[in-house]
């Protein structure tokens, strides 16, 4: 009983030094966002089928947690397998949706205005996740619905361990999935569209991704059907990147891949010092370094799912890897949270693994922020992680600047009307003076005191939120009687941009 006490005392002691160090890191501008999977329901919706009500209420209670602990983003899986979140004139409905491939929400929503919708009520960034290749996560074509690709378009499939993927090489699959996700970036108010490690699959022993045909046929010779391959994806990065910056400039476009690169023993010059069975480049025939040279992301967001200090891939070495090659995208690091608590690894049994994760990350100033893998097990609260990071993530955040940003600042918003109450203070302001760019959201700095202590600490931020022509103001309900507060408030753009602060205000409570 005495050893226990003391081994709870200790973990009580050891995570307080943990929270006061990340605190002590907080960023002013940091990404903090959590990937939401659908594919087989991982996270969203729990189960298919479910009411239109009931899948409401599950995201937003996720969003509302999500919210809660300090993020400030959502990637959300719309596209997981050549299906769709939303009425789609191209895609069938998901059946991870609905129960059934092509049938709609009953009764009929929108569930992708629906989720970014809410997701910017709570002032969240909405990253749409798609999944470019993928057909279908099995082979029973029969199951599928008859609008389907893979079964009007059955040539253009490939069957691969036990799954159905559409074939890269054909320039007609690239042309396909672009105006999938041209129809997404022109009718809904994404942020970012985002793509995860999934180009062409994983390699499986015995397994054989037939396309030697398609590769034969190339009108474009290579010297290996690996480099052919690897100019295919290329080829389709480049045409999305230019897709969705001549549709919206403002949309981001993210890709979160494998997290090495390539082995130091394939390429001595640029690999990185590991020894990983996949990479990126080798096998996934994803050339992240000439993306990101080229410009073609916003930013990268390397899956580093491995505990510190594992001898075959150290999240430590492959953050200092990958700060040294982002080029001008924003950098940020993906994160195992599924894992902390696993039985199947000593490493992720100790509470203090993922906060020393992003503690490393925070401590590089080439990293702007982290993604976790996935919502629900933020719900979960394994080893108290959640609480762990909600603490980390106690000042609010706004997200980091994208790398093409019009820099133009908005002008200051100016202060319109005050309304003292013993309870409350309602703050009004107008949009006179402003910039012709429209706000996105407001920025609501507070101070203690008469004394204005400047925007640049974020623990001034007490609220981020967003932008309505028809409400702006603000009530703060959070008060002491009789005590002095001075208010600052600040317009940002659609690429981040903050714009000038307000004059102080300073008011007097009842």
């Amino acid at each position: 009983m005495v050893n226990t006490k003391r081994w709870f005392l200790l973990l009580v002691a050891l995570s307080i030094c943990f929270n006061k160090s990340l605190t002590a890191q907080t960023k002013k501008r940091e990404f903090r966002a959590a990937w939401i999977a659908t594919v087989e329901n991982i996270d969203w919706p729990s189960r298919p089928g479910l009411s239109t009500e009931e899948q409401r209420r599950e995201l937003t209670s996720l969003y509302d947690q999500l919210k809660g602990i300090g993020l400030n983003a959502v990637v959300v899986q719309i596209r997981p397998a050549c299906d769709a979140f939303f009425p789609s004139t191209i895609e069938p409905w998901s059946a991870f949706l609905t129960g059934r491939q092509g049938e709609a929400p009953h009764p009929f929503y929108d569930p992708l205005e629906f989720m970014i919708q809410e997701a910017h009520k709570r002032s969240l960034e909405f990253h749409a996740w798609i999944n470019p290749f993928r057909a279908a996560n099995n082979n029973q074509r029969q199951s599928l619905s008859a609008d389907h690709v893979a079964r009007k378009h059955p040539d253009w499939v490939i069957e691969y361990d036990g799954k159905l993927y559409l074939n890269p090489g054909m320039p007609v699959v690239q042309s396909y999935v672009l105006q999938v996700i041209q129809e997404i970036v022109q009718n809904y108010d994404i942020d970012a569209v985002h793509l995860d490690d999934y180009f062409y699959p994983y390699k499986v022993a015995g397994a054989v991704f037939d396309d030697a045909a398609t590769y034969a046929g190339s009108p474009v010779k290579f010297p290996s059907i690996d480099e052919w391959r690897r100019n295919n994806i290329n080829t389709f990065i480049f045409r999305l990147h230019n897709l969705i910056k001549n549709t919206k400039p403002y949309v981001q476009l993210g890709i979160s891949p494998f997290g090495v690169w390539r082995n130091q023993d394939k390429d001595p010059k640029l690999g990185s010092p590991t020894q990983a069975g996949q990479t990126c480049y080798d096998d996934l025939y994803a050339d992240i370094l000439l993306w990101l040279d080229k410009g073609w992301m916003d930013y990268v967001a390397p899956q580093l799912y491995w505990p510190l200090g594992f001898k075959r891939v150290d999240p430590a070495t492959m953050m200092d890897w990958w700060s040294m090659h982002r080029n001008q995208a924003n950098l940020y690091i993906g994160h195992a949270i599924y894992r902390v608590g696993s039985q199947a690894d000593a490493a992720w049994l100790s509470p203090a693994e993922l906060p020393n994760q992003l503690r490393l990350s925070r401590r590089n100033p080439a990293i702007e922020g982290n993604i976790y893998y996935s919502g629900k097990w933020f719900e979960k609260n394994n080893l108290g992680v959640t609480d762990s990071l909600a603490v980390s993530y106690r000042y609010p955040a706004l997200t980091p600047v994208p790398p093409d940003a019009d820099i133009s600042p908005l002008q200051a918003p100016q202060w319109s009307k005050i309304k003292r109450r013993k309870k409350y203070v309602r703050l009004t302001w107008e949009l006179s003076g402003l910039s012709r760019y429209r706000p996105y959201y407001y920025v609501i700095y507070r101070y203690d005191g008469t004394k204005y202590q400047g925007i640049d600490d974020p623990k001034y931020i007490y609220k981020i939120t967003p932008f309505d022509d028809r409400k702006l103001e603000f009530v703060d309900r959070k008060i002491r009687r009789k005590a002095s507060y001075t208010y600052v408030i600040t317009s940002v753009n659609r690429e981040q941009v903050e714009g000038l602060p307000s004059k102080a205000l300073r008011i007097e409570t009842r």
